[in-house]
């Protein structure tokens, strides 16, 4: 007998940048991607982390709880906007215009906008995992509601939606 998922489970150390993945730190099954911050860093963005004020929002984390925790790996996550044109905004307004959890999308690339540390903003490419520190806002559109699927012949399944 075959098995066949769209879910792996790995060793975080042994994920490329630009992984998404569910892990159990924060109870249940958190979604998140690993990233390389512009220093070098390998970091974590957990893509629904609870904030103070009881919302929820793709937020830059330590990445030093996960070094040999295994976690949900989903190889062929697709990440998406929702809500057809009404929810996509024109981005020429410039990057401090752009939502905190924002997907944003260029001609070459798909960037996440993220919390960090002190009220900080971090720019993320989703394919790569590697922070994009100067996005060219003029050439892009984004939206605040996207949603992560997965393919498995020809039915689609949603596995995280982005609801700001």
């Amino acid at each position: 007998m075959q098995f066949e998922s769209a879910f792996k489970n790995a060793d975080f150390s042994a994920l490329k940048p630009g992984a998404l993945f569910f892990h159990p730190l924060a109870g249940g099954h958190s979604p998140a991607l690993k990233v390389i911050t512009a220093q070098g860093n390998t970091m974590v963005v957990d893509l629904n982390l609870e904030q103070q004020n009881n919302t929820r929002a793709p937020t830059l984390m330590a990445a030093d709880d996960f070094h040999g925790t295994s976690v949900v790996f989903v190889p062929e996550a697709i990440i998406r906007p929702t809500g057809g044109l009404s929810n996509l905004t024109n981005g020429s307004g410039g990057t401090s215009t752009i939502d905190r959890g924002a997907l944003i999308l260029l001609p070459s690339s798909s960037l996440l906008k993220v919390k960090g540390p002190q009220m900080q903003t971090f720019v993320f490419d989703v394919d790569s995992g590697q922070q994009s520190t100067n996005p060219d806002s003029a050439k892009c559109i984004w939206s605040d509601k996207w949603e992560v699927v997965i393919r498995q012949g020809d039915r689609e399944e949603i596995i995280f939606t982005r609801k700001p």
